[in-house]
């Protein structure tokens, strides 16, 4: 490889990294071709920490260019004489038949506003290095901001550089007689490997990112069409490596050069995050974001930077993404808030427009729950609710859904499948319930169909006990109140709705009992199928009442289920609905429960700004 430096005639190769992350259209009308190809070579992506663990010699010499170059005093020598420091966090690495290359963004050059700068290290087998500052003119046309190849330059590192072993002379970079020239761009078709941000897990490695305790995003690959630029020295002679001993014109003295062996030069220039981003935000004519909010991606964290980035590239830089971004930099430069604040904030305002927007279930079965979702109660029941003696400490109100504050929601529905209907006590013949009656009678003697909590009429004030007893126990129990002692936390419902095949509950703050701990309609009723047979069942919509960030934090620190006390109660009432129905010379099987939750490793992946907020909800 070494002899592409040394023998002024070869060619040395760059590869451009297409910048498509926000104009897919190359991609996909080339989709289809992609499956069938196999990339020339992988490039690794990694961020300082993985690259001290895997190379920690490679990376102390990166960090100490770094130092160097940023302490450089200007001379008339550009190359040289220019302060710029290395970017760590993302670190580029290609593995070639007898080197390895590794590429970072440069930062506070004074040409960085004009140009895309990169920093390159080759590091042969043999202890040979290589360094180099590529640099590529932005120009802005009517299709947005773009690298003119034209007018870029390979500028070889020489002079005083820190990669000097004492036991050889300095030498300079190659191709310091000529000027390494861009001759040719084609497209090729190229994979990146992207370790996971948190423990370093390569490609196919077992990576514990998936635990909701994580705070790191799985490894993947992402295989793209990208422009190959194709470079070679104009002219003159070299004199050695950057490393090794001087050598001049075409003389090679290396016994170990076999251009059989040789591989190309080729290089992917990096964007740094905050390039990315206005390479994504401003890649029009109309940009998005002002020189004022770009530089003052200067002022924050680099980390932030990077996570705002990842946010536009996981949802392929869409103008829907890009009008998030936006408002996120608003609202993050007037309220002095982080990125994952503003995420916290977002996801609770969607909640409060859909409560359902964290629940994973197909669109087409959401439906099933929408009429308890949308329920609220007639006139007649808030006219009661309204006229109830009210309690300095509480007063009675419905807890409707859309008004809970909690990020955990869920649909669930607990059914036992009934083909024959018990037979009533004490008839003789023996007479089967009908479904209605049946239904009835489980209202009437709900206490015996559940373990855990107790369903009674509300008698905390007085004047209310009879009232609603005798309300519950008629035939039609419509505004009745209910009591229930549940373990830790009571709560109170109201019958807001009944017929002869279901009745709704409707959550309630009461005086004595206050909240209950969550807000929603759960529906009580039985449905025919086609055989004839009866699905008894259970079917809820409700939302914990806690603020929403509050309940992340306690699902994430416990990985617990909120609903697990909620979910214990009603596969209770399956098991003795079915005991009940068996010994009573019926048949009955239970159904699988249904419980729809929000995938919670993907709520967090969106407050960390790792997956778009449209990544949420119902899938279509």
């Amino acid at each position: 490889m070494k002899q592409l430096f040394k023998a002024l005639s070869l060619l040395v190769f760059a590869l451009l990294l297409s910048v498509i992350a926000c104009r897919q259209d190359d991609v996909s009308d080339q989709s289809e071709n992609t499956q069938a190809l196999t990339p020339k070579f992988i490039i690794h992506i990694q961020n300082g920490d993985h690259l001290r663990n895997l190379n920690p010699t490679i990376f102390q010499k990166l960090e100490e260019t770094s130092r160097h170059t940023s302490a450089l005093i200007p001379t008339e020598d550009t190359t040289q004489g220019t302060n710029f420091s290395l970017d760590l966090n993302t670190i580029q690495i290609i593995e070639r038949n007898n080197y390895t290359q590794y590429t970072t963004s440069v930062l506070g050059h004074n040409q960085q506003e004009t140009h895309l700068i990169n920093y390159m290290l080759l590091d042969y087998d043999d202890g040979e290095q290589y360094q180099f500052l590529l640099k590529y003119p932005r120009i802005i046309t009517d299709e947005g901001i773009h690298l003119d190849r034209t007018n870029a330059v390979m500028e070889p590192i020489s002079g005083d550089v820190i990669f000097q072993r004492e036991s050889v002379p300095r030498g300079v970079a190659p191709c310091l007689e000529g000027v390494p020239v861009l001759v040719e761009s084609s497209q090729e078709y190229q994979c990146t490997q992207y370790a996971c941000t948190g423990l370093g897990h390569a490609l196919g490695e077992e990576c514990e990112c998936g635990d909701v305790n994580s705070s790191c995003s799985r490894a993947y690959e992402q295989c793209l069409w990208v422009v190959i630029d194709r470079w070679e020295c104009s002219g003159g002679g070299t004199s050695g490596s950057g490393t090794g001993g001087a050598t001049g014109g075409n003389t090679n003295n290396d016994v170990n050069d076999n251009t059989d062996n040789d591989d190309p030069l080729e290089t992917v220039p990096l964007l740094s995050a905050k390039e990315e981003i206005e390479r994504c935000m401003n890649s029009s004519l109309s940009p998005l974001l002002s020189q004022t909010q770009l530089d003052w991606f200067d002022s924050i964290d680099q980390a932030q930077t990077i996570t705002m980035n990842n946010y536009l590239k996981a949802d392929n830089c869409s103008q829907e993404a890009k009008l998030f971004m936006l408002e996120a930099v608003e609202v993050m430069i007037i309220e002095n808030i982080n990125f994952e604040d503003f995420m916290k904030l977002k996801v609770d305002n969607l909640l409060v427009d859909n409560p359902l927007a964290l629940l994973e279930i197909d669109c087409d079965q959401i439906q099933q729950w929408q009429t308890l979702a949308q329920h609220t109660a007639p006139s007649s029941v808030q006219s009661k609710i309204d006229s109830l003696p009210s309690s300095w400490t509480n007063d009675f109100y419905i807890q409707e859904l859309d008004n809970a504050g909690g990020t955990a929601v869920n649909m669930d529905y607990f059914g036992v499948k009934i083909t024959n209907l018990p037979v009533k006590p004490n008839t003789n013949p023996p007479s089967r319930y009908t479904a209605n009656e049946y239904l009835n009678y489980i209202r009437r003697n709900f206490n015996d169909f559940v373990d855990g909590s107790t369903f009674q009429p509300y008698c905390e004030i007085e004047s209310m006990c009879e009232t609603e007893t005798n309300l519950w126990a008629s035939n039609n129990p419509t505004g009745s109140i209910i009591y229930i002692d549940i373990p830790g936390d009571d709560g109170v419902v109201v019958c807001s709705k009944y017929t002869n095949s279901y009745w709704y509950f409707m959550t309630m703050n009461s005086p004595h009992a206050g909240n209950h701990p969550v807000s929603g309609t759960r529906q009580f009723g039985y449905e025919v199928n086609n055989d004839g047979s009866y699905n008894f069942f259970v079917r809820g919509v409700d939302r914990f009442n806690n603020n929403g960030i509050e309940n992340l934090i306690y699902v994430f620190s416990l990985g617990g289920d909120v609903f697990a006390g909620s979910d214990d109660l009603w596969e209770s009432f399956q098991t003795k609905l079915k005991t009940h129905v068996n010994n009573n010379l019926g048949t009955s099987t239970t159904i699988e429960p249904i419980k729809n939750r929000p995938d919670y490793k993907k709520v967090k992946k969106v407050l960390k700004g790792e997956l778009p907020i449209t990544k949420l909800g119902c899938d279509d």
